[in-house]
């Protein structure tokens, strides 16, 4: 940039006197006098550590909530709140239902949703076997808008379980 009398803006990693790390954010102007030739360029310097530092955190965050959701065995869902239709799906849920994001993305969810409720539902899904699920329902703001966060917990083994240990018991009385 200087040598073809340009503006530059950069962030830099620098190095103060002892030797301690900080972000620097550099803007380099030319300046030119009256006969439009290049005279001098001025350099104006801002530290920019604590917003770079913050910037890493937020992303460090972001990725630690991301393999959270990635990874968690409960289904969730992001369901909008005015049209019931799935704005956003984790992989535990997509393979609760047996379908992909594609399949369910912007499709209405079909149960109705009472917050702060728990619930027990069954899911058909694609394969055709029955899941029971412990269904966990919160309103919070997604992308600015009202909207549900669906939890589910695939119970259907536990649901299994009660129900043989039910048949036993009305089997011996």
């Amino acid at each position: 940039a200087i040598a073809k009398g340009e503006a530059c803006e950069v962030v830099l990693k620098n190095y103060r006197k002892d030797g301690s790390l900080f972000w620097n954010h550099l803007h380099i102007s030319p300046v030119y006098n009256q006969q439009n030739c290049l005279v001098n360029f001025i350099g104006i310097q801002t530290d920019v550590t604590e917003q770079k530092l913050a910037a890493e955190h937020l992303r460090e965050s972001e990725e630690r909530l991301s393999r959270i959701i990635h990874t968690i065995t409960d289904g969730l869902l992001i369901v909008d709140e005015q049209a019931g239709l799935i704005q956003f799906i984790n992989p535990a849920a997509q393979k609760m239902f047996q379908r992909d994001n594609q399949e369910l993305l912007g499709q209405p969810f079909g149960i109705p949703l009472v917050a702060d409720q728990v619930t027990e539902i069954t899911l058909t899904p694609g394969n055709g076997e029955m899941v029971t699920a412990e269904m966990r329902v919160s309103l919070i703001r997604w992308q600015d808008q009202p909207a549900f966060l669906v939890s589910l917990r695939d119970i259907t083994e536990q649901d299994k379980a009660r129900q043989a240990r039910a048949e036993s018991e009305e089997k011996y009385r």
